[in-house]
């Protein structure tokens, strides 16, 4: 748990005599600090902030008193109800963003980490802003399109009547494909192509060097057919395209 010394450091940084009293809970600069911590650090540090009383947007903004410094949630943006854990809310692109009409796609492959959890991108017209905004979040397994898209609507549903919500969860994968055999097969294939090109390069160029310290000192190129070898490397050799 939060010890003395940490609630009293956070507290001079966020407490209520601070100059940052409630900047915790604008989502998108809560969301933005998380971003700058190393992953690992995240939950850490955003449960230390919860422990020692310090709102986020996920603990306390709604309920707190700091004198004539009231940090309750601006009533106009009301985020969905995804369900989702502190750290799905980590992983996913700040509502707020979405709200002014800024693309923001959270962090896919972080996401894919979290166990029970799968990431989808939402396309958002919010009241005010007339293009589409991409909003991509880290969401519970149980979700899927249409209940995302339903959260979205309940916000404003006279609004999003008229704009629904369109959310695609199917269009990246939860995971990295797996290597089966025609993949590593694959590889090794374009691998030993660009080895055979690098070698063929390597031969061709040290033979011109060579044939051209031949010219220079006046002898005489040999006659007779190359090895096979070396006819095969010109087929590969990089030269011509130089």
């Amino acid at each position: 748990g939060a010890g003395p010394r940490c609630c009293k450091a956070l507290d001079e940084y966020f407490g209520p005599d601070s100059t940052f009293w409630g900047c915790p809970c604008y989502a998108d600069l809560f969301q933005e600090a998380l971003l700058n911590l190393p992953a690992f650090a995240r939950p850490l540090v955003e449960q230390r902030m919860v422990e020692c009383g310090i709102p986020t947007p996920n603990s306390g903004c709604r309920a707190t008193a700091g004198g004539g410094n009231e940090t309750e949630a601006s009533d106009e943006i009301i985020e969905p109800q995804l369900g989702q854990s502190g750290t799905m809310q980590q992983y996913s692109g700040p509502w707020s963003y979405a709200t002014k009409g800024y693309d923001s796609y959270g962090e896919w492959f972080q996401c894919m980490g979290v166990q029970d959890a799968r990431y989808c991108v939402s396309l958002v017209t919010y009241p005010g802003i007339y293009s589409e905004t991409k909003w991509g979040i880290c969401v519970p397994d149980t979700m899927n399109d249409t209940s995302i898209n339903e959260a979205i609507a309940a916000t404003k549903p006279d609004h999003y009547a008229l704009s629904p919500p369109k959310t695609y969860c199917d269009l990246v994968p939860k995971r990295l494909p797996d290597w089966t055999a025609g993949a590593i097969g694959m590889t090794t294939f374009l691998l030993f192509l660009v080895f055979l090109t690098g070698a063929a390069t390597a031969v061709g160029y040290v033979a011109r060097r060579a044939e051209a310290k031949a010219r220079k000192d006046g002898a005489e190129a040999e006659a007779g057919e190359a090895p096979w070898y070396l006819a095969l490397a010109k087929c590969w050799y990089l030269h011509p395209n130089w």
